[in-house]
């Protein structure tokens, strides 16, 4: 239905949040007249509807004004009256057969073997009473050309519209078009389009408005569960996210993770994180997308990712504190976690950290699942039912296809219990407090199963400390520097080794710093192996340096270099003296010989060989350049091209005039110059493809964006549109917001409006191959 458009902003906000069986109720007042009574709303639902639903859906809308109401007697609001297709049904065939002439007619009444009476009237009565019956409409579509009964199921089905490539005058009586043209099953409506009359659609609904009613929501088929498992098993997989992500921001801290060119993160790259925190690399992927969403992990340049600056409040708090992080992050987040990792079109992962844009409704999707969990406490909830469930309750979120809701459905639910906020199709103590606005509570309720914070550890012979709980924050930083994490949970254990300690000799621990944080910390003492580790390195550490020098002085004179480290030429130059003979400075040789000789000392460069260089001044040659007018344009094959021509010299060259010739003359030069400028241009690829989007795009601004494109660059696309999914398109023209397309499935030419698209997505070269 186009409804967007047409109705005021509070009354839309009403209509949209309308379940799926109160705008059923809607559709059926807009085809019954507009001051109906309850009987007649009840008589057009074929008695399938229990009195009490139909009532109780009568007082929402009442409610939401909607429907006014006296008594027995209803009115819809008229602006509801403008939606197109309600019910997904066309216009009445009286009023269709009132525009066509009564020669017309009388081909249609002769074609389904209906007598024709005199008058107009009583003809389109005749044949509105024939196409009304099921029984006949359904042999007429039978005896069709091949396509006929699938295109008339889908007119059926709704939206009724149908587009017409060959117009009236074309339509053939051995094409699916035509036959149902000259029968009445269709009728046009413009040169190129046709609609499916209410009755005929009726009639192939098995006599039915509604081929499907249900008036209450459908059952979660909830199972009982153990919520003190589901609280451990949930808590125990919300602090492993910490634990997880943790480390793969240390590990982003130390060495920027490096970005495709196209954006995201490699495959290389991910692997190499996946088994870093030991999961697999579309759960990894997730991991990064989560850190994103939260603020802690931010793209930089060029083409690199490294923490935000929050990250150093976020580590600084609680293993609970930061899993709140996190959880608000991610309910604000207006994306899918799950997209990253997930296949493309190519069957390729979706790259971490790529680009994507926004999808408006997916804060709302999530806080629907998650509304529906916490309906149904202590209970897990089966996922296809939940699905089900959720397109009753919000027909706008949800595509009206229910493999997709089910996908949809499903991602949340692994995504929360990616976060520890369900278990087993079950929401836990914690999720149900993060969820309803209670982040605070939640995050207390999680700290009991966090370990208590221990500000000490045992130290062991074997070069481990293990700490009984989580690590204090400075006595966590501390220890990290100096030994490597090896497990992680209720007790973390650490390894020392030379690699480890010499990383906090590098952050400028000396032996003793490192000896007096291992006694303050260290319950049962220090070993003596590790003792004696760490004053080895102590003294080891340094006694070979290296340093970088631009330069170098050395002269078998004592006296003279010690007078010229006493100059102000020394200060100048940052000279410093590393041995009797031996001076060094951050400045270049040649800088140093300049600085020198005004100052007295002839200083004189040296080479490699320790021999001093000779300096020749350089002898300057022209080189020849060939003429203008022999250069020839590129023939392809030959390998003769113009060479290293830079576009922008050759335009700035073209823009002056030759010389001996007045300004503005269009000499030879000039001309050969502009020509080659030209040919240049063109036979570079200043117009290539853009790279086709792998996205799938939701939502008006989205769908028009992708949809523009692809009109522009001509790709095939696949729509998901109020009729249905898996609409594949060759787009022609997307104007006014109505987007002109052949169906490269049944050739036939679409007119769909962007109000009625869910979801569009562009084909791959593979696939547009596949169809051709």
């Amino acid at each position: 239905m186009s409804y967007q458009n047409l109705l005021s902003r509070p009354l839309l906000t009403s209509f949209e949040s309308l379940d799926a069986f109160s705008r059923q109720v809607v559709d059926a007042l807009c085809l019954l007249p507009d001051d109906t009574t309850v009987a007649d709303l009840q008589e057009l639902f074929g008695g399938d509807v229990p009195a009490a639903d139909l009532e109780a859906a009568l007082v929402q809308l009442a409610e939401q004004n909607t429907v006014v109401r006296d008594q027995d007697r209803l009115r819809l609001v008229r602006s509801l009256r403008t939606i197109s297709f309600p019910a997904g049904l066309g216009p009445p065939l009286a009023t269709l057969f009132g525009r066509q002439t009564i020669r017309n007619l009388e081909v249609i009444a002769h074609w389904i073997e209906v007598p024709a009476p005199k008058g107009k009237v009583a003809l389109v009565a005749a044949l509105t009473e024939a196409l009304s019956s099921p029984s006949r409409v359904a042999d007429l579509v039978a005896a069709g050309p091949p396509g006929t009964s699938e295109l008339a199921r889908k007119a059926a089905v709704g939206p009724p519209a149908v587009a017409v490539r060959a117009g009236l005058y074309g339509a053939s009586d051995r094409t699916p078009h035509g036959w149902l043209l000259q029968r009445g099953l269709l009728a046009m409506t413009a040169w190129d389009a046709a609609v499916m009359p209410r009755e005929v659609a009726v009639a192939l609904r098995g006599g039915r408005v509604f081929p499907k009613v249900i008036s209450r929501r459908p059952g979660l088929r909830p199972a009982p569960v153990e919520m003190t498992a589901v609280d451990s098993l949930s808590a125990d997989r919300g602090l492993r996210l910490v634990r997880d992500l943790t480390a793969l921001l240390e590990d982003a801290e130390r060495t920027p993770l490096p970005l495709l060119k196209t954006g995201g993160v490699g495959v290389r790259e991910l692997r190499r994180l996946a088994k870093l925190v030991g999961r697999d690399e579309p759960t990894t992927a997730r991991l990064l997308e989560l850190a994103s969403a939260s603020g802690l992990l931010g793209l930089s340049v060029p083409d690199t990712a490294m923490p935000l600056p929050a990250f150093d409040a976020w580590q600084a708090q609680g293993l609970a504190g930061r899993w709140g992080h996190l959880v608000a992050g991610w309910l604000a987040w207006d994306a899918q976690l799950f997209e990253a990792g997930a296949p493309d079109s190519r069957g390729r992962p979706v790259p971490a950290l790529q680009v994507r844009q926004a999808e408006p409704l997916a804060r709302e999707r999530r806080r629907q699942v998650l509304a529906a969990l916490r309906d149904a406490p202590g209970c897990g909830v089966d996922p296809a039912a939940l699905a089900v469930a959720l397109q009753w309750d919000a027909p706008r979120l949800w595509t009206s296809e229910a493999r997709i809701a089910q996908g949809y459905t499903g991602w949340v639910l692994q995504e929360a219990e990616l976060l520890g906020l369900a278990s087993a199709g079950a929401i836990s103590t914690a999720g149900r407090l993060a969820t309803s606005g209670k982040l605070a509570e939640a995050v207390q309720d999680l700290g009991r199963f966090t370990p208590p914070v221990s500000d000490s550890f045992v130290l062991q012979a074997d070069l481990t400390a293990m700490v009984a709980g989580e690590p204090a924050g400075a006595m966590r930083a501390e220890l990290e520097l100096l030994a490597v994490l090896e497990s992680a949970g209720s007790a973390s254990v650490y390894r020392f080794s030379d690699t480890s300690l010499r990383r906090g000799f590098d952050a400028g621990r000396s032996a003793e710093d490192i000896v007096s944080f291992l006694d303050g910390h260290a319950t049962r003492g220090v070993p003596q192996a590790l003792r004696y580790l760490v004053g080895d390195l102590g003294r080891r550490y340094g006694s070979v340096r290296a340093g970088a020098a631009g330069g170098y002085l050395r002269s078998d004179d004592v006296a003279l270099l010690a007078e010229i480290m006493r100059s102000p030429v020394a200060r100048r130059l940052g000279l410093r003296q590393l041995a009797p003979t031996v001076l060094v400075s951050p400045c270049g040789t040649e800088q140093l010989v300049e600085e020198l000789r005004p100052a007295g000392w002839l200083a004189a460069a040296e080479g490699a060989d320790g021999l001093l260089a000779v300096r020749r001044p350089p002898a300057n040659r022209a080189v020849l350049v060939p003429e203008l007018s022999r250069l020839r344009q590129r023939r392809p094959g030959t390998g003769r091209c113009f060479g290293p021509v830079d576009r922008v010299l050759a335009a700035v060259l073209a823009d002056r005039p030759d010389e001996g010739e007045p300004a503005g003359a269009q000499g030879p030069v000039h001309g050969e110059i502009e020509r080659m400028a030209d040919t240049l241009y063109y036979e570079s690829d200043h117009d290539a493809e853009p790279e086709r989007p792998t996205w799938t795009a939701s939502g008006d601004a989205s769908v028009a964006t992708l949809l523009e494109l692809a009109v522009e660059q001509e790709w095939c696309v696949v729509l998901d549109d109020a009729s249905g999914p898996g609409h594949v398109l060759c787009p022609i023209e997307f104007e006014d917001f109505v987007l002109y397309a052949d169906c490269l499935q049944d050739g036939s030419f679409h007119s769909v409006p962007l109000q009625q698209i869910n979801t569009a997505r562009v084909l791959s070269e593979q696939q547009e191959a596949d169809w051709e």
